[in-house]
């Protein structure tokens, strides 16, 4: 009970909590497909949970075997939004990330904000909500329109709105630049090339639309 209550009053742990669970049961379901359809070797399991992004000896991976072979079709690729009117893939890309590295720094980067908003700002749940998820779908849009041939997961546009809105309700609130330092840190390092490629568009996209939703609050 006292968890279903946090996930009920907290917006940012059910957040975290849907991403989470969107990353285990998607990859879960892909490795049970590769191993009944002899694509994955025995061996190969662990190496596929972890980095479901890597190419394994079938020439696949486990998110192309997922999203294509399995037919989700969860992983945004502008061509199919655009072509196919797969428009969904705007909103399940969100949730999903390409290896468990990119999910932790994800999930730890929503965590801090989830401690400095809960200890010094009065957001409406419904207001988490809705910026996290404008943030993510719009940069997800401008993504597919802008470069329709790349493949993208992962929940760093979405978060980038809600930091964004967060700092500048702080900054509104309280006059504090505590968030907007944390912003401007985080935005620098997830540009450089550490864990993959990362989508700077989405970045910023979600920046600028948690920026005003923020002045607009």
């Amino acid at each position: 009970m006292l968890s279903v209550r946090i996930l009920r009053d907290n917006p940012i742990a059910m957040l975290i909590t849907v991403i989470l669970i969107t990353y285990v049961i998607v990859v879960s379901l892909g490795l049970i497909y590769a191993l009944a359809k002899g694509l994955v070797p025995a061996s190969e399991l662990f190496y596929a949970f972890i980095l479901p992004n890597s190419i394994l000896t079938c020439g696949k991976s486990l998110l192309e075997i997922v999203n294509y072979d399995v037919g989700l079709h969860i992983i945004l690729v502008g061509y199919e939004v655009i072509v196919k009117g797969y428009v969904w893939e705007l909103i399940t890309s969100i949730f999903m990330h390409a290896n468990i590295i990119h999910l932790l720094v994800n999930v730890m980067a929503l965590a801090i904000v989830n401690y400095i908003v809960s200890a010094t700002l009065d957001i409406r749940y419904g207001d988490v909500i809705k910026v996290f998820m404008l943030s993510g779908s719009l940069g997800n849009v401008a993504t597919a329109l802008l470069t329709p041939m790349i493949a993208s997961v992962g929940a760093s546009g979405a978060l980038f709105g809600l930091l964004s809105y967060s700092a500048i309700k702080e900054y509104r609130e309280t006059n504090s630049y505590t968030l907007m330092v944390l912003l401007l840190i985080i935005f620098v390092i997830s540009s450089l090339p550490i864990i993959g490629y990362p989508n700077i568009l989405a970045h910023t996209v979600g920046l600028i639309v948690g920026i005003i939703l923020g002045f607009k609050s």
